[in-house]
């Protein structure tokens, strides 16, 4: 039997009285106030208290080992409603009805929730279990008990992986040797979920977002899933992954436009690029660049990235927003040691001397047996 399946993401009023009863004085003033409904409150806190309701033992058998059983053991645990529903507040009324339905539920839901984790052929029973009688609610009555008996089966692996890319990918790659034949090749190369490895949910949209990272940083920033299927042969508990990619338009970087500067003028910025327009786009390269405006000492923060807009994919202009340091800073200090006692000190950094683009840093220390001054004088880059 061959199971065809398409991944899915999965106010206050105040009453104020203020006179004198004067009969041979001024008598005290009668300030009432409403006492707190303690009954109510305690009701409230009662209702809110979260109680049990019933006991649910999950048994694992046949797994492939224990850390898997433990895995299934945890799946269960924290996302079917069977135990979930465990404890649930005191104002809640879980009858035996409302039991009945939620232990009726539990298999199609298991084996749901398994078939995540690649297990196509689970076997799940829940039934109710005799009393024991040292499990007791809260008020002293004995807690139903359920039982969940589950056989997971074997777990579906990776049978094969085709990986196929059109647009000007594809259109590009036929040239042996270019850089697209090495980018298709890197994306199928690093591919997350390859032929051998057990067939999970989460580790199936793992790979596939990694790959669309990749291809995004790589130059082709709008690409984007044409197709993706996971072909689960339940019999065989294989799983055979088909892919396409439609890479859209390779970006090439256009002129910077720069936001944010007030005092450090432009050409500051823009040498520390090292692109020019016509350069294919490359994440690398932008986040080189940011991280040269972030350490330059010029700037508190900065951000580089492009308009993902196909229309301007020939020269898609590079937006550059920073934000800069103040133009001077001081900052003042005192300290004791043992060696040279009590000392004060004062650094400074003028990031504009007399209007020149430099960076002036200073630090003096004063104290009884140390006197000192070191300075740095750096220009802008060039």
């Amino acid at each position: 039997m061959a199971l065809h399946r398409h991944a899915a993401r999965f106010g206050v009023a105040a009453v104020v009285a203020s006179g004198c009863l004067l009969s041979s004085g001024c008598a005290q003033l009668a300030f009432w106030k409403k006492k707190p409904d303690v009954a109510a409150d305690a009701a409230a806190i009662a209702a809110a208290r979260v109680v049990d309701v019933y006991r649910v033992s999950i048994d694992v058998d046949n797994a492939a080992s224990n850390a898997a059983a433990r895995d299934i053991r945890t799946l269960l645990t924290e996302f079917l409603d069977l135990s979930r529903f465990q404890k649930v507040p005191a104002a809640d009324s879980v009858d035996s009805t409302e039991i009945d339905r939620l232990i009726a539920a539990a298999p199609a839901q298991a084996r749901a929730l398994l078939e995540t984790q690649g297990y196509f052929n689970a076997q799940v029973q829940a039934q109710h279990q005799p009393q024991p009688a040292e499990t007791t609610a809260s008020n002293g009555a004995a807690l139903p008990q359920v039982r969940l008996n589950v056989q997971p089966g074997a777990r579906a692996q990776v049978r094969q992986v085709a990986l196929n890319t059109t647009g000007p990918l594809e259109v590009a790659a036929r040239e042996e040797g270019s850089a697209a034949a090495s980018l298709v090749t890197r994306l199928r190369q690093d591919w997350a979920l390859p032929p051998g490895q057990p067939f999970r949910q989460p580790a199936w949209d793992g790979a596939k977002n990694g790959t669309l990272a990749q291809a995004h940083a790589s130059g082709y920033p709008t690409a984007s899933w044409q197709r993706t299927a996971a072909d689960i042969d339940a019999d065989a508990n294989t799983a055979a992954l088909d892919l396409l990619l439609d890479s859209g338009p390779l970006f090439r970087l256009g002129a910077l436009r720069i936001e944010g500067l007030r005092r450090y003028g432009e050409p500051t910025v823009r040498r520390l690029s090292t692109f020019s327009p016509g350069t294919p786009y490359s994440e690398t390269l932008l986040l080189d660049f940011q991280d040269r405006l972030q350490k330059s000492g010029l700037f508190e923060g900065a951000a580089v990235d492009i308009d993902p807009d196909p229309t301007t994919a020939d020269a898609a202009p590079v937006r550059v927003q920073v934000r800069e340091l103040p133009l001077q800073q001081a900052t003042l200090g005192v300290g004791y040691s043992a060696n040279t006692g009590a000392r004060f000190t004062l650094e400074h950094t003028h990031r504009q001397p007399f209007g020149q683009p430099w960076i002036a840093k200073n630090k003096f220390e004063l104290g009884p047996s140390l006197k000192s001054w070191t300075g740095d004088l750096v220009s802008y880059p060039l």
